[in-house]
């Protein structure tokens, strides 16, 4: 059992990295979509590469060789849909199978909004999530139907003009639940208030 000394440089680690709120079904047209891959989430910071706890993952070195030196990257360590087993055995185990490799999601100490940055990874030449702009709100329920539909988790919808911030964020919004589609206008918009209000209390 990990002792309140152990869990301390796990818990500094983790608060640098920024986290999304679950989406309650406002409007989010006009925001960037990308998928949100189900594998492991990890972070690239330059020089090698670190789980969300800030463990250290044994990185192949023909796979280190492809990452930009110096640049800050949130990476998924992902395998495909439903085959979290081997990226498991890749990140706990070192133990790397030719389908587990890095998706970049995020650069976060790169300047400019979500779109901005994540094309400053795809220009360092690293894979990317997959991504767009919600047209929508029934585009936006085609869209988690599709990615869910061939088992995938769902997606995340990143503000415009937001930059990167550490901690629990409104501007990153996990959209996996299609029941909230089906919700009254009513009771989405008091999840929103309520979001923003506990938002604000933490800051």
């Amino acid at each position: 059992m990990p002792t309140l000394e152990s869990s301390r440089p796990a818990a500094a680690f983790e608060s640098t990295l920024q986290h999304g709120q679950a989406w309650c079904g406002q409007d989010i047209t006009g925001w960037y979509w990308s998928e949100k891959l189900d594998g492991c989430r990890a972070r690239w910071t330059g020089s090698e590469l670190r789980s969300r706890g800030g463990h250290l993952i044994a990185l192949p070195p023909r796979m280190a060789a492809t990452l930009p030196a110096g640049m800050a990257l949130d990476v998924e360590v992902y395998a495909g849909c439903g085959r979290q087993e081997l990226t498991r055995l890749a990140v706990q185990c070192g133990r790397w199978d030719a389908a587990v490799h890095l998706v970049a999601f995020d650069a976060p100490d790169c300047p400019g909004d979500w779109l901005q940055r994540i094309a400053a990874a795809q220009a360092a030449r690293v894979p990317t999530v997959p991504r767009g702009i919600v047209d929508s709100h029934s585009a936006l329920s085609q869209l988690l139907a599709h990615v869910q539909g061939r088992s995938g988790e769902g997606l995340i919808a990143a503000q415009p003009g937001r930059r990167y911030t550490p901690g629990r964020s409104s501007a990153a919004l996990k959209v996996k639940d299609a029941a909230v589609f089906n919700q009254p206008d009513p009771i989405r918009k008091f999840c929103a208030a309520f979001d923003d209000t506990v938002t604000g209390a933490l800051a």
